[in-house]
């Protein structure tokens, strides 16, 4: 979103589903540009679960109800009319980032420019601001790799690293930083991730990481690689999916972090990784929300 444009914003609320999982990115209208912005979260106080969508201009009025259908799609049940209410103009990309405060995860110090001055002599310094991919360190998810990423550098020295579904970039500055002479591939199916994950690396003076537009493993700079740690926050479907390719590109002994996974879905993902050799060695729960170390055998 750009900084001091104007901004409207709708909001919907909806019972928080039993079985919830967090759903996969929305279709919006074709030729809807700038496309929206959305931010989803749960109200643990109302039990209910909140999509925000802003956008950057006003919409025309035969676009409000495809707005509304991508919403609703994206959910997954009938929602009202969406409303879009005009905000008050101002630096709204400076106004989230007050709200960011930094975040430790173990030896990492994740941040953003507003804090530049506060970061901890004893800490690994991880530059990232607020933007349209997902990963400031602020999720459970992201704060979990992380943590599990500063558990295995007490006694694990990776030679090739793949961060997949990089996002902002953050596990992989974190795998480069901890590991500096490990080559370290950052991949994503999303073009914005990739584009925001390049800048995250130049704001951190990181060089070294190879940064791929990918859906999967499916690209030719990954399909004959094989690496000995991979990372891979993502959603319990995709991780389940990706399994075989995973263990084809994995080595024998290689640890494998995974998360983007609420407690409850943790079964079934580590079903698909048990069945194709990989033995659970750590996990940890935050919110919720788990992640998994596991070994190739």
């Amino acid at each position: 979103m750009h900084s001091k444009s104007q901004v409207w914003r709708s909001r919907v609320e909806i019972a928080l589903p039993a079985d919830f999982s967090p759903p996969e990115e929305p279709l919006w209208p074709a030729g809807f540009d700038p496309a929206p912005v959305y931010t989803l979260y749960e109200d643990p106080n109302r039990n209910t679960l909140v999509v925000e969508i802003f956008l950057t201009r006003e919409p025309g009025e035969e676009e409000f109800d495809l707005l509304t259908k991508s919403v609703a799609d994206f959910l997954g049940v009938a929602i009202e009319r969406l409303f879009f209410v005009h905000l008050k103009e101002k630096d709204w990309v400076r106004e989230s980032l007050k709200a960011l405060s930094p975040i430790e995860a173990g030896r990492f110090y994740v941040f953003g420019n507003h804090d530049m001055g506060s970061v901890p002599d004893d800490k690994i310094p991880l530059l990232i601001e607020a933007t349209l991919a997902f990963g400031t360190g602020h999720h459970e998810t992201t704060r979990g790799c992380l943590l599990a990423i500063d558990k295995l550098a007490e006694r694990f020295e990776p030679k090739h690293a793949l961060d997949l579904g990089c996002g902002s970039g953050i596990l992989a500055f974190a795998m480069k930083k901890t590991w500096p002479g490990a080559e370290v591939v950052a991949s994503d199916n999303d073009p914005i991730a990739i584009k925001t994950a390049l800048e995250n690396a130049q704001k951190n003076q990181l060089g070294g990481i190879e940064f791929i537009h990918s859906n999967g493993f499916d690209h030719a700079a990954l399909m004959d690689q094989s690496f000995d740690l991979i990372a891979a926050n993502i959603l319990s479907k995709p991780l389940v999916d990706l399994a075989p390719d995973v263990a084809r590109h994995m080595t024998g002994g290689g640890r494998l972090v995974l998360s983007g996974l609420l407690e409850k879905q943790g079964k079934e993902v580590l079903e698909a990784y048990q069945n194709l050799r990989f033995v659970e060695g750590e996990r940890m729960v935050l919110n919720n929300w788990l992640t998994l170390t596991l070994t190739k055998t």
